[in-house]
């Protein structure tokens, strides 16, 4: 049997997808490690198939104050990984990986699949010791995106591992028609969770008669968000979306909006929306100071802007009135091939895994 072990809900984590889907195509028995932070559901995993650690945790703050939070949880999951003896494990992101390094670097030394998907606290010595330990002592370690490259072992080889749904490329668009009418609807999708950044995002298109500004997401945060988009009359913010909500709220889009800020976190990230842009042919606009930013400016998918820049309107409208379609169709089809490939190498790589 194997065990996946995840530092949050499962509903967060659309990546485990390509785990269970390998698991259940080998006919493989499987349970799952998580952890409810903050009253989310097992999604679509039938209880026997789950070890739910129940416990609210706030994640906007201070990483001390979670401390015992992680040590509980770490204890949880050490248990029943014991209890149960698995074959081998799944583990998903960094922090999982360090709460249970002992077992790691113990008796699941090369029996574990390390999925590797955000940066986090890198910039410290001691840390990045034992992260490199973690990946010397998997079978293999995947990562989400090429910019985190930048801050892991160079001597050490990765599986490029993408974040799409492969349900999706099954209602992908062959075409992109650029509107031409005003005002251009220009969508952020996603979680709400930078509070100034979005204020700022609000400010720069509110007013513009040219542009339609959709803020679609729930968090902490919302209702504030709604109160600055009040006082104009061309942004609105429609709160949270269910995930099969999500396609149609992109093909109601010109322009993706992919503007993160500049943070040790965001800059190396390749977000779940870089694929959906791909898929559903929508052009991004995005941070030129960030890994994901460069990489959309260079392949020509979308344009790049620095954060800061007072002209970013007038820059976005001669942009996306400069859109040859049939180009930017070519590019994306060029990528999502790439992509694919490279994806089915990871799969490969996980199926290998399972059956050694």
């Amino acid at each position: 049997m194997v065990g996946i072990i995840f530092l949050g809900e499962i509903n967060l984590c659309p990546f485990l997808n390509k785990y269970v889907d390998s698991l259940k195509q080998n006919h493989m028995d499987y349970e799952i490690i998580s952890w409810d932070r903050g009253g989310q559901s097992s999604g679509e995993y039938q209880p026997e198939h789950v070890h739910v650690f129940r416990k609210n945790s706030k994640k906007m703050v201070n990483p001390i104050f979670k401390v015992k939070d992680f040590m509980l949880f770490a204890k949880f999951a050490k248990v029943i990984i014991n209890e149960k003896k698995y074959d081998k494990l799944v583990i998903l992101t960094t922090l999982t990986g360090m709460l249970l390094y002992p077992l790691l670097m113990g008796k699941y030394k090369k029996k574990f699949i390390f999925d590797y998907r955000d940066v986090s606290y890198e910039f410290l010595p001691f840390y990045r010791h034992f992260l490199k330990r973690i990946i010397d002592a998997s079978a293999f370690t995947c990562i989400s995106s090429l910019g985190f490259k930048k801050y892991l072992p160079k001597e050490n080889d990765y599986i490029m591992a993408h974040n799409f749904k492969y349900s999706d490329l099954k209602k992908t668009n062959t075409a992109y028609e650029s509107n031409r009418e005003l005002p251009i609807h220009i969508s952020y999708i996603g979680v709400l969770r930078e509070s100034e950044y979005l204020k700022q995002l609000i400010h720069t298109f509110g007013g513009d008669e040219r542009f339609l500004l959709s803020i679609h997401g729930g968090g902490n945060n919302e209702l504030e968000l709604r109160e600055c988009a009040s006082q104009y009359h061309n942004v609105i913010c429609t709160g949270k979306y269910e995930g099969d909500e999500k396609i149609e709220l992109i093909n109601q889009s010109d322009i993706l909006c992919y503007n993160y800020p500049c943070s040790f976190i965001n800059d190396p990230a390749l977000a779940n929306k870089y694929y959906d842009g791909l898929i559903f042919k929508r052009p991004f606009f995005a941070n030129i100071d960030t890994y994901s930013g460069n990489l959309i400016a260079e392949q020509g998918v979308g344009i790049g802007l620095h954060y800061e820049d007072p002209q970013i309107p007038q820059k976005l409208f001669d942009y996306y009135q400069s859109i040859d379609e049939q180009q930017f169709l070519k590019k994306t089809e060029k990528i999502l091939e790439n992509v694919i490939k490279e994806d089915g190498a990871y799969i490969d790589k996980i199926n290998q895994f399972f059956v050694s």
